[in-house]
């Protein structure tokens, strides 16, 4: 019997101007990020993929 696994993928838009400092815009991020993985939680995702900036 197949098993069903729900998954989301993240790809979301700078959420600062492009010239704001490094430590601005990536908790900017980290926060908008953290908030749309908890919303696909609440619609039972089980597997998220974020974009290429967590990744290191």
């Amino acid at each position: 019997m197949p098993r069903m696994v729900r998954g989301a993928l993240i790809r979301a838009n700078l959420s600062e101007p492009g010239d704001a400092a490094v430590a601005v815009i990536k908790q900017s991020m980290i926060d908008k990020h953290v908030d749309l993985i908890a919303k696909a939680a609440d619609q039972g995702v089980q597997v998220c993929c974020l974009q290429k900036l967590f990744w290191s």
